[in-house]
């Protein structure tokens, strides 16, 4: 349980580097400013997350998500339903809490900033990128690119949010995830 905990925070650690205000790096040097809870999709889900460390390791968590006009607001749980943290962003400001130790390091920002660009519509994604990110869809995915390379992919299936999986991949640090929304 602690080493999910630590395996996220070092992953955030090596894919970010430092940020500011509601500013994060996406990958070193290319950055994403959260949009306001109130532009993206009001849902609720309960997913479970496969984390594909660089190493090849899996780790599996489960996740409350929610979003509505007011609030983005994520509980991360191990697969035995302990809390490993929980995250709320108003548009204003992001609070984190957890029950264990995090590292210093760990920056809950990036997580949301990952869910906004896998579920937040096109254009309003397209207004958070950095200078010299872009980003291009497809039918059922997206393409996060960076001084003219790939920084993530996003596939979905489902019709709409929450979709019935989605699968990031950040070409750079080797790194995956596959969130699978669970039936109610």
């Amino acid at each position: 349980m602690i080493r999910l905990a630590h395996l996220a925070a070092i992953t955030v650690l090596v894919l970010t580097g430092c940020a500011s205000g509601n500013t994060v790096n996406l990958a070193p040097g290319y950055t994403y400013t959260l949009r306001s809870p109130a532009s993206g999709p009001q849902f609720t889900a309960v997913q479970e997350i496969v984390i594909q460390a660089p190493d090849g390791r899996e780790e599996r968590l489960v996740s409350q998500l929610e979003n509505d006009a007011t609030s983005m607001r994520l509980a991360a749980f191990t697969p035995l339903g302990q809390t490993l943290l929980t995250v709320r962003f108003d548009g204003r400001s992001v609070q984190t809490a957890s029950p264990m130790p995090v590292p210093p390091a760990f920056d809950a920002r990036f997580v949301l900033a990952l869910i906004q660009l896998a579920l937040w519509p096109e254009n309003e994604v397209a207004e958070g990128l950095g200078v010299g990110v872009t980003l291009t869809s497809g039918a059922n995915a997206r393409e996060v690119q960076g001084g003219g390379r790939i920084l993530w992919t996003i596939k979905t299936a489902g019709a709409s949010v929450p979709y019935d999986t989605v699968d990031m991949r950040s070409v750079g640090a080797r790194l995956g995830l596959r969130i699978t929304t669970l039936p109610e």
